[in-house]
């Protein structure tokens, strides 16, 4: 009898594959736009939209779809919004204050965000940022956990073998 997926099979899903590269392709742009080469910031951001499209085909085509894949890509969709926007706050600072504006709101509407109360509470929120980072690998292992326990049940132990095989295959 075939002992199904773990979660750590998850992190191994195309869908999510796809949605590391986002990651890198993010920091890629982020980092050239620094160094101003705008080109390489143009195409790493255009690769990364057009991804950004392809995971969640490959996500349904393949059913590899999971809280986890759904959660990295909200938060890489809001990375790229705001290195695009940080990007052209740079090129155009006449209109810095409109970018700025626009990149919170793109993660207000997100997020409940008070710009006051982070001023206020600063050292809190620095403690809390490095505490983000143990929290983001937790509930990454726990997103991709529940995804797990959810796929073994929805499907028969021989499928979700398979199905595990078939995302590491097309690596």
């Amino acid at each position: 009898m075939a002992k199904g997926i773990n979660y750590v099979d998850v992190f191994w899903f195309v869908p999510n594959l796809i949605g590391y590269s986002r990651v890198l392709l993010s920091g890629v742009a982020a980092y050239s736009m620094y160094y101003e080469h705008p080109s390489v910031m143009f195409i790493s951001y255009a690769l990364s939209e057009l991804l950004d499209a392809a995971d969640g085909y490959y996500a349904r085509k393949l059913g590899q779809c999971s809280k986890f894949g759904e959660v990295l890509d909200m938060v890489t969709d809001r990375c790229t919004t705001t290195v695009l926007l940080t990007y052209l706050a740079h090129l155009y600072p006449s209109l810095a204050l409109l970018f700025c504006l626009l990149i919170s709101l793109d993660i207000s509407g997100w997020y409940y965000l008070s710009v006051a109360f982070t001023v206020a509470a600063f050292p809190i929120f620095v403690i809390k940022n490095v505490i983000n980072v143990v929290q983001l690998y937790e509930s990454a292992k726990d997103l991709a956990k529940l995804d797990a326990a959810q796929i073994n049940r929805d499907s028969s132990p021989a499928t979700a073998a398979t199905s595990a095989k078939k995302s590491r295959s097309k690596i």
